[in-house]
Parts: C-alpha cells; sequence; structure tokens
C-alpha cells in the first residue's frame, strides 16, 4: 500500500481527498494547510490519521511514498521543490509552475533523483474528452485538419469571482494557465506536438487581475498538420438560450470524410458525413463531474508507481503543454506568430 499525503486543504484539495478514498492501492496518511483548523476539518472529514500546518513538520514525522500538492500555482513551485528533495514522488497541479524555467527545473531535480513528477492536467482524463478521442482513434472524420474548441464559463463582476475558487480574483496568469492550459495538453494528446501559436488575450471582468478572455489559433505536426482554434471566455455572458455553463467545451472537428462534434449540452457525440445527415452517440454518463477527473488521474499516478511506469502527464511532457500555453501570452504581447521549436 502506498502512503501519502495531500498538501492544501481547500475545495480543491478536498476533491483530491475525495478521489483518493477511492484508489484502492493508496492511503493518505496525513493532510497539510496553512489554517491548521481546515487541515484539521479535512483530517476529520476523510478519515486522514494526521494533519499539519507546515510541510516541514510533515517531512520530518512522515514516511511517505508521494505528496499530492493542490494548492495552486502560486504557492505550488516550492512545495514540489521540497518534497522532491526529500525523496518523495509528486502529483503536482496544473500549472506545475507559470514560469517555464521554473517547471523544466523541477522536471529536472525528478529526473536527477529517479523520481516521480507527474502533472494533474484534468482534461485529458474526462470520459467526454476520452471519447471524443477515441471516435477520431477510430477513423469517424478521416485525416483531421481542423479543430475548434469553444467554452464559456463567466465569472461574477464582483469578488469573489468564483465562490468555489476566491483565489481566482488575484491571479496574475488567469484563464490561458487555469483553463485553456488544459485543453492545450488535451490538443497535444490528440494530434501531437504543437509548433506555432498566434493568440490574443483580455482583461475585461474589474474583479479578477488576470486575463479572462483568450482566443489562440495553433498548428500541429502530427502524422498531419492540423490548425486548432481554441476559444476560451471567461468574461462573455452565456451563449443564447443557456442558463448555465455546459458541462464542458463544445469541440468540432473537421476531416476528410467529415466531422465530429461533441455536444455537452445535449450530451452527445454526433458524426456528420458530406453527403448529409448525423449520427448521435450519448457520451458516458459521469454522476460527478467535479470528481471525475481526479479519480482517473489519481489512479493513474498510484497504478505508475507501484508498476514503474512513466505516467501519462509525465513532468517532462507537460513542459511541452505549458510552452505552448505560455506562447500565448508572448504572441499576445508581439503580436506575432510563436514558432514553438522542437525538443
Amino acid at each position: 500500500m502506498l502512503r501519502g499525503a495531500v498538501l492544501g486543504c481547500s475545495a480543491r484539495g478536498r476533491r483530491h481527498l475525495q478521489a483518493w478514498r477511492k484508489v484502492r492501492t493508496a492511503a493518505i496518511e496525513a493532510v497539510v494547510d496553512m489554517d491548521a483548523s481546515r487541515a484539521a476539518r479535512a483530517s476529520r472529514d476523510f478519515y486522514v490519521p494526521r494533519n499539519y500546518a507546515d510541510i516541514d513538520t510533515l517531512l520530518t514525522r512522515e514516511r511517505l511514498d508521494f505528496v499530492d500538492v493542490a494548492v495552486g500555482v502560486n504557492g505550488q513551485d516550492g512545495l514540489v521543490r521540497k518534497c522532491l528533495g526529500a525523496g518523495l514522488h509528486v502529483l503536482a497541479s496544473s500549472p506545475l509552475s507559470a514560469s517555464f524555467d521554473v517547471a523544466r527545473d523541477l522536471v529536472d531535480v525528478a529526473a536527477g533523483r529517479k523520481l516521480t513528477l507527474m502533472v494533474g492536467y484534468r482534461e485529458r482524463w474526462r470520459a467526454a474528452l476520452r471519447a471524443f478521442k477515441r471516435g477520431l482513434d477510430s477513423g469517424a472524420v478521416g485525416a483531421p485538419h481542423y479543430l475548434h474548441l469553444f467554452d464559456r464559463r463567466p465569472l461574477a463582476r464582483q469578488r469573489p469571482a468564483s465562490g468555489d475558487r476566491p483565489g481566482l480574483d488575484s491571479l496574475q496568469h488567469l484563464v490561458v494557465l487555469e483553463g485553456m492550459l488544459d485543453y492545450v495538453d488535451f490538443i497535444r494528446h490528440v494530434f501531437g506536438e504543437i509548433r506555432s501559436v498566434w493568440a490574443s488575450t483580455r482583461k475585461l471582468n474589474p474583479a479578477v487581475k488576470g486575463e479572462d478572455f483568450a482566443l489562440a489559433a495553433m498548428r500541429t505536426v502530427g502524422d498531419a498538420p492540423v490548425n486548432v482554434l481554441l476559444d476560451v471566455n471567461w468574461s462573455g455572458p452565456l451563449p443564447r438560450g443557456a442558463n448555465r455553463p455546459a458541462s464542458g467545451p463544445t469541440i468540432r472537428c473537421e476531416g476528410s470524410l467529415g466531422a465530429l462534434e461533441l455536444d455537452p449540452v445535449a450530451k452527445v457525440l454526433r458524426r456528420r458525413g458530406h453527403t448529409g445527415g448525423a449520427r448521435q452517440d450519448p457520451l458516458p454518463p459521469v454522476p460527478d463531474l467535479a470528481l471525475e477527473p481526479h479519480l482517473e488521474l489519481q489512479g493513474h499516478f498510484a497504478e505508475c508507481l507501484e508498476s514503474g511506469r512513466v505516467p501519462e502527464c509525465s513532468g517532462a511532457d507537460a513542459l511541452r503543454s505549458l510552452e505552448a500555453a505560455l506562447a500565448v501570452y508572448e504572441s499576445d504581447r508581439t503580436g506575432g506568430l510563436e514558432l514553438i521549436q522542437k525538443p
């Protein structure tokens, strides 16, 4: 049985703790949060034996195999470095860091110590997006050449802009690293490496510090080049007729044989050919959308620790997604096309 700890007991950390209770090969022995009462409450609610208010005490007193860092980008990289230095495997939240150089250094530290570092990009683990990828892999559209991903999740115009995540208000990097990055990772997972990025971002909501709109045009170079348009907006109103955000992004991929659409409102995958008509397949039912990706990715992380396999979203692989997302900011700054060098 793997022995682990969760760092951070906010809403994010509590979701992680809930998911760990369903991973049979791992036991959470301790939680850490700077708010001692919040740590004690999480310990009680999720039947975790011990709780601490600082990471140093945890590392001194506990004998662990891994830590799950669930504190968000502002406090994450220092905790990851400490835990790697203590010889522990690490599951980090997305993004690993807002700095590519810091993230690359953490990956190098893990590799040098022969430790597993995985980044929890959530979207590639969702049942709906995995079903979409299976559809493409089965040849539903033939050779793909274009993908459009559209996502609208408006934030409130007063603080906190998000009741579940009050820390979003103060983040310098918002929609690109907290929303679009996971979609960038999914694009790489489906089509291969991203080689160019043109993008524009805006900050429109006075209640937040970072950008809440991002539009990015990307080009991949997998088996065949695919042009991708990512349209992620946490500022604008919901689409007409919607009274709440959709359960996920709307995605359409076009190829030589037709198109494949993921419709999160109708909860279907829709296949369209060039001769008209459409075939619809229901998406897999998901009882808890917030918990769903954590069950999959945390279980995968534990399985990789036991088997010695390199995980999906390994630290090294995660760097490629982070690099493409950070290119969105650079393209917005310069107004030009950003070319991403081959590894």
